[in-house]
């Protein structure tokens, strides 16, 4: 599926798709980036240790 695809507004991700269908009747449902920053530096940095990137 999309889940995870990235909404983008002038060059700059400030979603990832949570829920979505291709009707355009229903609405997608995105995640705020921005809510989760320090979770995702987190994360890029633990995985970065990990492989000695």
């Amino acid at each position: 599926g999309d889940s995870g695809s990235a909404l983008v507004c002038y060059d700059v991700a400030v979603g990832v798709l949570s829920t979505g269908t291709a009707n355009v009747n229903y609405a997608a449902t995105f995640t705020k980036i921005a809510d989760h920053v320090k979770f995702i530096d987190k994360a890029i940095d633990i995985t970065t240790k990990q492989y000695n990137l």
